[in-house]
């Protein structure tokens, strides 16, 4: 028989006697004390499901950072970002670190737990630096399926092995090179002063020098399969210097007349191979100009090439170079070309040319044509520009202390060529003077600035 059960006997003595447990179990799912609040909040927490991939295309190595056995979604909080992750991986891989309350059969184990990797990710092909989640809603990414992130080991930073003697003057222009006459994996580096003088270093000390310009350097190519050296001045000069690793000298190789009226601002050297027959030479001026050379290969120059008496610092006669003449020459821009580089898949018979301009502008050229193919015009002053190493991907660097990446590989829907632009948040504190690609790592660019 149920007994009604009034107001005031609403918890009667014998129901609590007989349910005692079942009262109390009932009162702690549904009125957690604080402790078991905050284990709540935690396991509430909203998390986001994750596929690893490692990244393709960079080998193995030693440090056995791929993981096996196929690609399993997990889940990770929303918010981790990539040190959280970088956690993950070496948490699956065993580098996790040995904790201080690891147990005395533990200690006893012949394995030993290998040193933490750090990793990057990308996410939507972006490297991850902000909260994932933050990132898939930027991106407009669905968090009903399992985010697809690829990982690879980061990129320490480089550390220092030494300097050289200070500089006579300022160091205006520097192009790394091989340390075995430009064809071995040396360290090797060519530099342009404001003395006039080219300087060809390895691990930083000087081999060789040369006054080559009575004027300031303000551009340097370096063609790494001849050891020829082209370098423009201020004083309106172009000429070519070549380097002989057995004797250590810079000898001069010849003297680019008739193009340029004013300072010589930028040159482009197109390195195709050791076996090609001609050398392809640009240069850009301070006004806009741009002009074409053909650079002698070698012992042979054509019978008809006019030459001139190079003369050393003590003005003796020393032995006879070729003067070389413009193959074209037009007017590419409205300011100063700060930078010229020849495009990927430019050859001995069919070349383009990049142009960059402190008009605020980008163009292409037709080498053999001498026609402009693309323009594209920015908002800023282009004051440095270089190209990838394996694609027609194109950095630029401006005075807004922003780096900005201009992919010319992209197709539109019509199929002609179109530009996909990235800005990257500023680096630095002022104008970005120069910046140049890795000739091995695509995925690594460097920056200066002033």
């Amino acid at each position: 028989t149920v007994q009604p059960v009034t107001h005031g006997d609403c918890y009667p003595k014998h129901t609590t006697e007989l349910n005692t447990s079942n009262k109390l179990t009932m009162a702690k799912s549904s009125v957690p004390d604080a402790q078991s609040s905050s284990g709540s909040d935690e396991e509430d927490a909203e998390q986001i499901r994750i596929t690893l991939t490692p990244a393709s295309g960079i080998e193995e190595t030693d440090l056995h950072w791929k993981l096996t056995g196929g690609v399993v979604p997990i889940t990770v909080p929303a918010d981790i970002r990539r040190r959280g992750l970088s956690v993950v991986v070496n948490h699956l891989l065993g580098r996790t670190a040995d904790s201080d309350d690891q147990s005395d059969n533990e200690e006893e184990e012949d394995t030993e737990k290998l040193a933490p990797i750090p990793f990057d990710f990308l996410l939507n092909g972006r490297l991850l630096r902000m909260g994932l989640e933050t990132v898939a809603k930027r991106d407009g990414l669905s968090l009903e399926e399992a985010l697809e992130i690829v990982y690879f080991p980061a990129v320490s930073a480089p550390q220092g092995s030494g300097s050289s003697e200070e500089m006579p003057d300022w160091i205006s222009c520097l192009v790394g090179v091989g340390g075995n006459g430009g064809t071995g994996g040396g360290s090797g580096v060519c530099t342009g002063g404001y003395d006039g003088s080219i300087r060809w270093m390895e691990k930083c000390v000087e081999m060789a020098s040369v006054v080559a310009h009575a004027g300031p350097i303000k551009c340097l190519a370096v063609d790494v399969h001849s050891t020829t050296i082209a370098t423009g001045s201020i004083d309106q000069t172009l000429v070519t210097h070549t380097y002989n690793p057995q004797t250590r000298e810079l000898g001069l190789h010849a003297v680019y007349s008739g193009g340029h009226s004013n300072s010589i601002e930028s040159v482009a050297l197109a390195n195709t191979s050791s076996t090609s027959e001609k050398t392809l030479l640009a240069s850009g001026d301070w006004m806009g100009g741009l002009c074409l050379w053909e650079v002698p290969r070698g012992d042979t120059a054509a019978e008809s090439a006019p030459t001139k008496k190079a003369k050393t610092a003590t003005n003796s006669t020393a032995t006879a170079v070729r003067e070389v003449q413009p193959t074209a020459s037009w007017k590419a821009h409205a300011s100063s070309i700060s930078h010229l580089c020849y495009t990927h898949d430019s050859s001995p018979t069919s070349s383009k040319l990049i142009s960059s301009s402190w008009d605020h502008s980008l163009k292409v050229w037709d080498v053999e044509r001498q026609d402009c193919i693309l323009t594209l015009n920015g908002n800023r002053v282009v004051s440095a520009m270089d190209r990838c190493s394996n694609s027609d991907v194109v950095a630029t660097g401006h005075p807004d202390c922003t780096m900005r990446l201009w992919d010319m590989r992209t197709q539109s829907k019509e199929g002609s060529t179109g530009v996909s632009e990235k800005t990257f948040r500023p680096s630095h504190k002022s104008w970005i003077s120069a910046l140049q690609w890795s000739p091995t790592d695509p995925f690594i660019l460097a920056t200066n600035s002033h």
